[in-house]
């Protein structure tokens, strides 16, 4: 943000500088105009600029507790309860403990951007797993499709979370 400011604020001067060599003849009164552009200048730029706040965090948006039914490939279908926390060491990232109902304490790393969640391959209690989410875009409902290869048996399953 404060790259684009200087960039336009040199931009508007040097169309200031442009125009008052055209215009001001004498020297004093050049002077006072350009002062007063410039300064007219700043204060529409900096009334302009609409607040935003850089740093938010979007996993804030889906951390908490979820109630999960997750369907496997016979249709069977368990209901269980998944924890979301912020991974602390990437800002990209997300945890999901007792994802596919693996147990408490057992989680599993997803990469977030925007409403796109991504499980990268990865072992996790002797389970190979990877898959995707879509999140709402009222933070309410998770639609997950993953596989989970155990002892040589790929299986895919489908869940939905939602609080």
């Amino acid at each position: 943000m404060f790259n684009y400011f200087c960039a336009t604020f040199a931009n508007i001067i040097e169309i200031i500088e442009i125009a008052m060599n055209k215009v001001c003849t004498t020297k004093n009164t050049g002077k006072y105009v350009r002062f007063s552009l410039i300064v007219l200048s700043l204060s529409l730029i900096v009334l302009s600029c609409e607040k935003q706040n850089d740093f938010a965090d979007e996993r804030d948006n889906i951390t908490g507790s979820w109630k999960c039914q997750e369907t496997d490939n016979s249709n069977k279908t368990i209901n269980f309860e998944s924890i979301i926390s912020k991974n602390s060491t990437d800002s990209m990232k997300i945890w999901v403990n007792n994802f596919s109902g693996l147990g408490s304490g057992i989680k599993v790393s997803v990469g977030m951007g925007g409403y796109l969640l991504t499980i990268p391959q990865q072992t996790v209690d002797n389970n190979k797993i990877s898959g995707s989410g879509i999140v709402s875009n009222t933070y309410n409902r998770i639609d997950w499709t993953y596989y989970i290869n155990d002892a040589g048996v790929n299986e895919k399953f489908t869940a939905t979370y939602t609080r």
